[in-house]
């Protein structure tokens, strides 16, 4: 499984457009719900894969994606076009770290009270 798949670069080679794929933390949130399951029932979270033509080429990517247990940010950033594409793809491998991190971190955020309910008494 891949951790991010370029999907084009601009005609001047500054801008990168990518697709970063990240695992969803293991656990539960408050009222014991596995966070890939909030994110299956989150309508607000695509489960198709921008990536094309993912299905036939990674079926686990797309089962993953539909399972919520792995998630996709897009994203753009400018590259210098005079770097060398080892320094590019050592740019983007820090870029991917630094945005799993994030989303890693929000999603217990964003999904500890996913599903609670309550009667007050």
């Amino acid at each position: 499984m891949s951790d991010y798949h370029v999907l084009g670069v601009s005609d001047n080679g500054q801008v990168v457009q990518v697709v970063f794929h990240i695992v969803v933390p293991s656990g539960n949130n408050f009222v014991g719900k596995a966070y890939s399951q909030a994110i299956v029932e989150d309508d607000s979270v695509s489960k198709i894969s921008v990536v094309p033509g993912l299905g036939t080429s990674n079926p686990t990517e797309v089962t993953a994606l539909a399972a919520g247990t792995l998630v996709e940010r897009s994203f753009s950033f400018k590259v210098d076009a005079g770097l060398s594409n080892a320094a590019k793809r050592d740019r983007l491998d820090v870029e991917f770290r630094e945005m799993e991190a994030q989303v890693r971190a929000a999603i217990p955020r964003k999904y500890n009270f996913w599903g609670f309910e309550r009667t007050v008494p």
